[in-house]
């Protein structure tokens, strides 16, 4: 999501509050309780966001509501007013909250609403505008009120289709019915640091939060180029239900290096969750031609599949090597990362409820690989499965303290992507 208010557009994913719900003095200031913010955010930080004006021990109730297609979404927060009169969110720990620690955008994160498919949550949440209410009572009066836009980062960044004719040059046309068939989706790099742009190719990973449509966009935003793969996950979300030919990827990544908008020595890829094994095994079999790599809450080792024990990845040679037991981590199997000249970012939680022994993947690949000066791997302890989500979306959050610790993870994971970009982007 993109948040900006009635009045002002602000930077990327979350911004600042506007001034409502009070009256200005005769310079045009505000009087009595309102909301104050900086008038835009940087990347990936929280807002500045404050509620001034107030009486010193007063408890103030926050409530924030959305009324999206399929019915409304709520949070809520108290605060004991300091000695100052100002509630600085980002600074005060509320009480009776779905978030016991400060966080500035924890009432945007911990809206709770109807379950939707996840067609019609992505549709509410990457391609609409939504209109976030927030208002202050205090001591049953309110004296305080804001409107703050979510606009979907869909909305803002239009992918191209790409078919499989279109692999063999710009010219060329479909010759068989199998080069006429989709084989993925581009988006150009939004506001890059340069004309030529870093390029991640994602393989998707299609649950809900974390799909093609989250996070293409975002990295857009961030000033990069993206191709996406699309696929299907198995129900156990461990396992690959698409099948990959080393010959299709190897003709993506030539297409997309021949962008004008990318840097061809700059290309990544990107998996999460069950798509984090060939897109790891793409950096492995390709590193002349990969950067670097990121990936999160999957293996690092391309997985046998269920029904004839075959990976369903295909080089040159057939099927390529797999692990039989996703659950049990097969130093033999991992791939070798050891030539990606690039930083690789790997993360996972402790807690991981769909692959417990994630951690153990990662710190396999990496082990392998060696220490480099530029590589991240980051390790959660309370955070849930869905820890590649964009900050700020309410989807895929666990109960309890495991919703601001799966958030908080989100936050840690692309801030670090975002930074290993931005890095790049100047070389």
């Amino acid at each position: 999501m993109k948040w900006h208010t009635r009045t002002a557009v602000v930077a990327l994913v979350l911004s600042a509050l506007a001034l409502a719900g009070c009256s200005e003095n005769s310079q045009g200031q505000p009087v009595g309780p309102h909301f104050v913010a900086l008038p835009y955010s940087v990347v990936m930080r929280d807002p500045a966001v404050s509620l001034v004006g107030l009486n010193p021990g007063d408890r103030v109730r926050l409530t924030a509501y959305v009324d999206a297609p399929g019915g409304r979404w709520q949070s809520h927060a108290t605060y004991t007013v300091p000695a100052t009169g100002t509630i600085d969110f980002a600074a005060a720990r509320p009480q009776l909250a779905p978030f016991g620690s400060p966080d500035a955008s924890g009432l945007v994160w911990s809206l709770r609403g109807p379950a939707l498919p996840p067609d019609v949550a992505a549709h509410v949440w990457t391609e609409s505008i939504l209109a976030l209410h927030i208002a202050a009572v205090d001591n049953g009066a309110l004296v305080a009120s804001t409107v703050v836009d979510l606009t979907g980062l869909g909305m803002m960044v239009k992918p191209l289709t790409v078919f499989g004719y279109q692999l063999r040059g710009p010219r060329a046309h479909p010759s068989t019915t199998e080069e006429d068939y989709a084989v993925g989706r581009f988006y150009p790099p939004q506001f890059p640091l340069r004309p030529r742009a870093p390029a991640i190719l994602i393989f998707d990973d299609d649950t809900t939060g974390a799909s093609e449509q989250y996070v293409a966009p975002f990295f857009s935003l961030l000033g990069n180029a993206v191709f996406v793969i699309p696929a299907e996950r198995t129900p156990d979300g461990v396992h690959l239900a698409s099948t990959y030919s080393a010959d299709r990827i190897g003709a993506i990544i030539a297409w997309l290096a021949n962008r004008p908008e990318v840097d061809p020595h700059h290309i990544f890829v990107y998996g999460s969750s069950q798509s984090e094994q060939v897109a790891l095994w793409t950096a492995a079999h390709f590193s002349s031609l990969i950067f670097g790599a990121f990936g999160a809450a999957g293996t690092t080792a391309l997985l046998c599949s269920h029904e004839d024990a075959l990976s369903m990845v295909l080089d040159g040679s057939g099927h390529a090597p797999c692990a039989s037991n996703g659950n049990l981590v097969d130093d033999r199997r991992v791939v070798s990362l050891a030539k990606l000249a690039g930083p690789v970012l790997l993360a996972c939680s402790r807690s991981d409820e769909i692959l417990p022994v994630a951690c153990g993947w990662q710190e396999s690949a990496m082990r392998q690989r060696g220490a480099r000066p530029d590589d991240v791997l980051i390790q959660f302890d309370a955070a849930a499965h869905a820890i590649t989500v964009p900050p700020g979306y309410p989807i895929a959050l666990p109960s309890a303290a495991g919703a601001q610790a799966t958030e908080r993870a989100r936050m840690t994971f692309w801030n670090a992507i975002a930074r290993a970009l931005q890095r790049t982007a100047v070389l």
